[in-house]
């Protein structure tokens, strides 16, 4: 740079030695590897404090795509404005090193990169919480563009993860914004409990605000209280001096607006309600699964629709994560009948299947806990029943009865649920 009226500084690349970025410098640089195998570049800065305090995950735009683990910081103001917002928090931004294509929903070589990279940054986020820096209940994730379909997409893989979000601009992640809002409902039909803002530019001429609006009314319909949605016609944009492809830049708007950034921080997941049943009426199969899935603590899963009768159910999200982790199974034909009583037969094989996708030793079936009378030996949970027996999870009905056909009680279900979270 010259300086004609004060030549004395004057100055070029040769005579920098030092360059310092406000905010960005204090951004750690840093390399994870998933245990999926597939490695991320980030930037994150810690909080300060010594008690855990919220964390953002800042999901970038295309436009920051690369390898050189900085552009996520420097050439949009998304990472650092969380920082200086005058909140006390920590903050995250990995680099993703190419751009997704649009209508990722149908490309399922691309969606399953997403879900990967995704995979990664929630183990990375686990050590986060691990380490006692990040509050587990004050988890947020923001991205535009790009970043604001993967912040959806991340939202609809693991919806328990996060506390909010704020989505602004987003790509066509979803579902085909030309057509209805049932397909939306279908793909966020586990995010009606997260608060949601999602913002956009009527005539976004990059990304169609449809994604938006549709999104927005699927999760209304779909009872959500807490998603929120801001469209900036054009008077707004033209007032603020975003012409042309310039209408694509509506988190602009978004980091200078307190009220945005007041309501994130504000929010808080609320600690789930344990699943109670009644004690002596029977257990249905969508129960047991809601009561292993909150007992035993289990993973979040990716995808919808395992099963053709759970669709409607409100325990579907704990049926397929019992499902995914081997817990419980469907009864064929696409069904799980959830509203089936679970049998004591039944009981036996979910603790069998528990056992083995735990990694614990299986008991060697004892004589005698094969011996009972109402179960012969081609029943087709003898085995389960006398390894379950000689494990000591399960009892007989008597000294020589199973009853493997007797519904369970809600008494029996807590009981058998707390001593499998126990084995963990």
């Amino acid at each position: 740079m010259t300086n004609e009226r004060y030549p004395e500084l004057s100055f070029n690349e040769a005579s920098v030695t030092t360059l310092k970025t406000r905010t960005v410098d204090d951004f750690v640089a840093g390399e994870y590897t998933g245990t999926n195998g597939e490695k991320l570049s980030y930037r994150l800065k810690l909080s300060a404090s010594a008690a855990p305090q919220p964390l953002v995950v800042w999901l970038h735009g295309g436009g920051e795509v690369g390898t050189d683990n900085l552009k996520q910081l420097t050439e949009n103001k998304g990472a650092v404005a969380w920082i200086e917002s005058g909140y006390d928090t920590s903050v995250l931004a990995v680099q993703f090193p190419k751009n997704y294509g649009w209508k990722i929903y149908d490309n399922a070589e691309e969606l399953s990169r997403m879900r990967d990279y995704f995979e990664v940054q929630a183990e990375l986020i686990g050590e986060l919480v691990d380490s006692g820096k990040v509050d587990p209940n004050r988890i947020y994730v923001a991205g535009v563009s790009s970043g604001g379909g993967g912040a959806l997409r991340f939202l609809m893989q693991y919806p328990g993860l996060f506390a909010g979000s704020i989505v602004v601009a987003a790509k066509d992640t979803v579902a085909d914004y030309t057509g209805s809002v049932e397909a939306f409902k279908r793909e966020l039909q586990d995010l009606p409990d997260v608060p949601v803002w999602l913002v956009h530019a009527q005539n976004d001429p990059i990304t169609d605000s449809r994604t938006s609006t549709l999104a927005y009314e699927a999760l209304t319909q779909l009872g959500s209280k807490q998603a929120k949605l801001t469209i900036y016609d054009d008077a707004f944009m033209d007032a603020n001096r975003f012409y042309g492809n310039l209408k694509h830049w509506s988190w602009v708007p978004v980091f200078n607006d307190k009220e945005m950034f007041d309501w994130l921080f504000e929010q808080k997941k609320k600690a789930a309600a344990p699943v109670s049943l009644q004690q002596d009426a029977q257990v249905t199969r969508a129960e047991l699964a809601a009561l292993l899935a909150d007992g035993l603590k289990l993973s979040e899963v990716i995808g919808t629709g395992i099963y053709t009768d759970t669709g409607n159910s409100p325990e579907d999200l704990a049926i397929r994560q019992n499902t995914t982790a081997g817990i419980m199974k469907g009864i064929g034909g696409g069904r799980f009948a959830p509203d089936l009583a679970v049998t004591r037969a039944q009981l036996a094989a979910v603790a069998d299947n528990f056992v083995r996708n735990a990694g614990l030793k299986q008991a060697s079936p004892a004589a005698s806990a094969a011996a009972f009378s109402d179960v012969p030996s081609g029943h087709w949970a003898s085995e389960a029943i006398a390894r379950s027996v000689a494990a000591g999870i399960l009892k007989g009905d008597s000294a020589t009865r199973f009853a493997p056909n007797r519904p369970v009680t809600g008494a029996e279900a807590t009981e058998f649920v707390e001593l499998l979270a126990g084995m963990k």
